[in-house]
């Protein structure tokens, strides 16, 4: 199992990892809106459960209940980075637009770091304003609350350009390409503005062998030394995930144990799996309906020939793929959110021991 990471405040990672679904651009965009139906000053005029708008509640579901007698239950469930189902119960108090909810919150935890039950003191203070609740530290209103069964007015959408036919073409190709292959491997490199978690240089690779068995390993690197590991693997039934900063290792599945340490190790966590196993991810990371692609240059990529795809949204283009003309795999990607740039050595169709995946993390 992994280490535990000393941490009472068990409430914060959740709300780090649904302010984040709420915040991202590009790809991962998502917007929680809300608006609250009743109001006055009167405690009883927020009677009733509110919910927060979660573009999909399978994935972040957060209520509460205000009772006229000054009592409240909140329940949250999250699946977004961070996996929590919680319960608490308490009182609340409300002076002028602000409410503050006191109690004990219990339930089930897994930040990557904790993993088990906890019971802890809850306390948390909501905005009341223009009919709606807000998390007080939370200006942005990022995160609203609505009455249950009510609904947030339509927001004029963007208008999108349509994606280039052309463009659409080699995204499919590349994803045919990728799902079709026996077997792949990579050595690869990152390189970021490291804002964040995420590392500013670190080296890569992945191992695949169809149906099921998988290893990626990335490594931080300064000043030419190694100094954080990251590695997932599977031996086509079982999938583990070591952190070398955490210790220890734990059972996971794939997409869940690949998007935890996304964070710090980039994009190259997700982008080439998920085109290698879609199923385990929900989709590729790359699809043709995502909003904007379209073909933004042609360059040689160590003296190959690539065409360089630009996915993107109304505010202009966040990622980019060079992607080689005659094999159709990606040898150098650009995620403009972390500044990050990605570099591939892939190779195809090899013969891959079964000891490259393996892994026994340190004692």
């Amino acid at each position: 199992m992994l280490k535990p990471m000393r941490n009472s405040r068990l409430l914060n990672p959740a709300l780090s990892a649904i302010c984040a679904v709420c915040t991202a651009g590009g790809l991962l965009t998502f917007a929680f809106r809300a608006a609250l139906a009743a109001g006055g000053n009167k405690q009883s005029d927020l009677s009733g459960t509110w919910v927060l708008q979660a573009p999909d509640p399978k994935l972040t579901r957060w209520t509460f209940s205000l009772k006229d007698d000054g009592t409240f239950t909140e329940h949250m469930t999250n699946y977004v980075m961070v996996t929590v189902i919680s319960d608490s119960s308490g009182r609340y108090t409300r002076n002028g637009n602000i409410l503050t909810l006191t109690g004990v919150r219990k339930g089930y935890h897994d930040d990557g770091y904790v993993k088990g039950p906890f019971k802890d003191p809850f306390t948390l203070k909501l905005k009341y304003a223009h009919n709606y609740l807000t998390l007080l530290d939370d200006p942005k209103a990022d995160m609203v609350f609505r009455r249950e069964g009510a609904h947030a007015p339509p927001e004029p959408k963007p208008r999108l350009r349509p994606s280039d036919p052309r463009a659409l073409q080699i995204v499919r190709e590349m994803r045919s390409r990728y799902a079709a292959l026996d077997s792949y491997s990579d050595e690869g490199t990152l390189t970021s503005s490291g804002a964040g978690f995420m590392w500013a240089n670190a080296r890569f690779q992945t191992r695949f062998s169809r149906p099921h068995k998988f290893r990626f390993e990335g490594v931080a690197v300064a000043d030419g030394k190694e100094w954080d590991r990251n590695v997932v693997w599977s031996d086509g039934k079982k999938t583990w995930l070591y952190m070398e900063s955490v210790g220890g290792s734990d059972e996971r599945g794939l997409g869940n144990a690949l998007s935890t340490i996304s964070v710090t190790s980039g994009d190259e966590t997700m982008l080439v799996p998920s085109l290698l196993l879609p199923l385990d991810f929900h989709g590729p990371m790359i699809d043709p309906a995502f909003e904007q692609i379209s073909i933004v240059g042609e360059v040689k990529v160590s003296g190959k020939d690539c065409d360089v795809i630009g996915v993107g949204n109304p505010g202009g283009v966040r990622l980019k793929l060079w992607i080689e003309k005659s094999t159709h795999l990606i040898l150098r990607a650009y995620d403009g959110m972390p500044k990050a740039t990605i570099t591939y050595q892939p190779k195809c169709n090899v013969k891959i021991a079964d000891s490259e995946f393996n892994f026994s993390p340190p004692k």
